[in-house]
């Protein structure tokens, strides 16, 4: 695909309304993504310029931005990203909401606020930073920088379109969403955006297509974009945002106290994932039970490994959450989409959460530990790590979680107290050395009190002299 048959394509999009689509997927760059997620790294955002050595194409946006730093665009973006949050996801969905280069103009008029428009980009300041990328894509000739890459663009949906080419995952929402109709997909490459990954996409009066932008991680010898096994879930991941979303916002009410209840259980966790509130949370709760019922009908294995993944990251919920679809699935004559379940589903995560607070309120806590949290000079020829807790925990039950060159070697079964309160572990330390573990994770969790709540996962971190 040259660049200028990439800004046709892009252009008939936009007058597609009202017309019949096919459920083809197709797969390509998007200049539009491209060019504000440019910005966005241009502009120091983290989630656009994520650590590790950058690939060729990326060394090449930084070098063709670097004159242009201070530009009105940049400034804009920071200022929005401060007072609006405008950051990760905001910048592909706004970019999908505009006509192509160099116009960017808005594909139907913000002030009736488009559905699928995120919500943080406020009318006056966006139209403002507009008019900005507008004069920034003609002086920094973005015409012909995207020309100089069209061998990478080329390269990146090639890539996508091989990985992902025969995924069910479109048609398999629909049908178990019980959407009727034909929804059209266009899966994106997001070149800069690391290992992020968003579910985009356009609802206008008459027209609807789903957008998922897949982060490219991975670029190989010759720079070309690179999509591993993982890029087939994440595609069904970011596809079922647009189904599952919706639903979340349309029963709000009585989700809400579950999604606060899950958010509090999983907080630090969730928030270290850019998923910074209840509501953000309960999307991903929703679209997490999709994509496990979707792996667990063709790779079994694959759905126990996704749940394991889920679970680490703090959706302990989940698996007591997922058997409630059995329901739906066996009875969609009453059930005839998801929409008519989600009062039931409603019903089954409420309990979850009135389950996970009650643990939190009798779960133990951690009054002492030596050494302690966050020393820098623990002495190397200590032979004991001590955990001391406010109540009995139960006897021979405990998780320490590390990796073997990060966690304390542990030379023997600890000794507990009478009173079932501590543990003394039988430790060797070495010198100069940094240790980092945690006592409990959302997967193990052997520390639990004699009534058998868990201990909540607590990270540990010092540091011996030497």
């Amino acid at each position: 695909m040259n660049l200028r048959y990439c800004t046709l394509v892009l252009a008939f999009a936009a007058v597609l309304v009202g017309q019949d689509k096919s459920e083809t997927v197709r797969f390509g760059c998007d200049l539009r993504v491209e060019f504000l997620t440019a910005l966005a790294r241009a502009a120091g955002f983290p989630e656009f310029a994520q650590k590790g050595d950058a690939a060729p194409y990326q060394r090449a946006v930084d070098a063709w931005l670097a004159p242009h730093r201070g530009h009105e665009a940049l400034q804009r973006l920071v200022a929005m990203r401060r007072e609006h949050g405008t950051s990760y996801d905001a910048l592909p969905s706004l970019a999908l909401h505009l006509t192509p280069p160099p116009a960017f103009a808005e594909l139907a008029d913000f002030e009736t606020a488009p559905e699928r428009l995120d919500a943080r980009w406020k009318l006056a300041p966006t139209r403002a930073f507009l008019a900005a990328v507008r004069s920034l894509w003609k002086e920094a000739d973005g015409e012909k920088f995207f020309a100089s890459q069209k061998t990478v663009l080329d390269a990146a949906g090639r890539a996508l379109a091989t990985r992902l080419g025969q995924s069910n995952a479109p048609a398999w929402l629909q049908a178990y969403c019980g959407v009727s109709g034909k929804v059209a997909c266009r899966a994106i490459p997001g070149l800069l955006c690391g290992s992020m990954n968003y579910g985009c996409g356009v609802r206008l009066a008459n027209w609807e297509e789903l957008n998922p932008v897949l982060g490219c991680e991975r670029f190989d010898e010759d720079g070309m974009p690179h999509f591993g096994e993982a890029a087939g879930p994440l595609f069904m991941h970011e596809l079922a945002h647009s189904f599952a979303n919706p639903l979340v916002d349309e029963h709000w009410t009585a989700l809400r106290a579950s999604a606060e209840g899950f958010f509090a259980e999983s907080q630090s966790a969730m928030q270290a994932q850019a998923y910074s509130n209840p509501r953000i949370t309960m999307y991903e709760t929703v679209v997490r039970l999709l994509v496990l019922r979707w792996l667990s009908e063709s790779n079994v294995q694959g759905a126990a490994r996704q749940l394991l993944d889920d679970t680490e990251r703090g959706f302990s919920w989940l698996r007591e959450c997922v058997g409630a679809l059995d329901a739906y699935e066996r009875d969609r004559k009453t059930w005839p989409d998801l929409r008519a379940f989600m009062p039931r589903l409603a019903g089954v995560l409420s309990k979850e959460a009135e389950r996970l607070a009650a643990l939190s309120a009798a779960a133990p806590k951690l009054v002492r530990m030596e050494p302690a949290n966050g020393a820098t000079d623990v002495d190397p020829a200590l032979e004991v790590l001590v955990l001391e807790f406010d109540r009995p925990m139960q006897a021979g039950s405990y998780s320490i979680v590390g990796s073997r060159q990060d966690a304390p070697g542990i030379t023997g079964a600890p000794e507990q107290s009478a009173d079932g309160k501590s543990f003394r572990f039988p430790v060797r330390f070495a010198a100069n050395k940094p240790y980092s573990f945690s006592l409990n994770s959302p997967r193990f969790q052997g520390f639990r009190s004699s009534e058998g709540a868990p201990l909540k996962p607590i990270a540990v971190q010092f540091k011996t002299r030497g």
